[in-house]
């Protein structure tokens, strides 16, 4: 699991809290490889979620906390 914070909530992207009703989240991470600060809009925190990040091709999960 990559560790991540939150960055804006609900958020800050108007095209995913028009399709989420404002659920949508913006989390920042470190990339596992590199150790560069990464931002996700996450769709639906309450649902885990994995994929690929663009940086260095590292796979990338993302688990929901009691805080989200």
């Amino acid at each position: 699991m990559t560790e991540y914070t939150v960055l804006f909530s609900p958020s800050k992207r108007k095209g995913a809290q028009e399709l989420t009703k404002f659920a949508a989240i913006d989390v920042i991470y470190d990339c596992p490889k590199c150790n560069s600060a990464r931002v996700f809009t996450w769709l639906f925190p309450e649902v885990g979620v994995t994929f690929r990040d663009n940086c260095c091709g590292e796979e990338i999960v993302l688990e929901p906390t009691e805080e989200e």
